[in-house]
């Protein structure tokens, strides 16, 4: 999902093979943060298939492996005023590739 910092909201879901251009981001850094279900907020129903991390991998490599939601890209902020806030992800121009692996609680 692409997110809009200034706003705190997601702007849209991104299509697998997509191409993102690093013009089209105000700042040009890209905010992208992992969507997962189920989410902890349905824990009791269903308890066996919980997401416990997210690996983000760019182009072969690990880049972060966010342990609690919201999984993004570049993390977020946990400071007292801005918990939640998405951080920037500063990445090259040129072609990538970036997966999302999910894992669950059993690992």
């Amino acid at each position: 999902m692409n997110v809009d910092t200034k706003r705190n909201e997601d702007v849209r879901p991104l299509i697998d093979g997509e191409e993102l251009y690093l013009s089209w981001f105000r700042d040009r850094f890209i905010r992208i943060r992992a969507v997962v279900f189920p989410d902890r907020r349905e824990e009791s129903f269903y308890a066996d298939c919980l997401v416990d991390k997210v690996r983000f991998i760019l182009d072969g490599k690990g880049v972060r492996t966010e342990k609690f939601a919201p999984y993004s890209l570049g993390g977020d902020t946990t400071d007292d005023n801005n918990w939640g806030d998405f951080k920037a992800f500063d990445s090259s121009e040129g072609e990538h590739t970036l997966t999302a692996i999910p894992y669950n609680m059993a690992g």
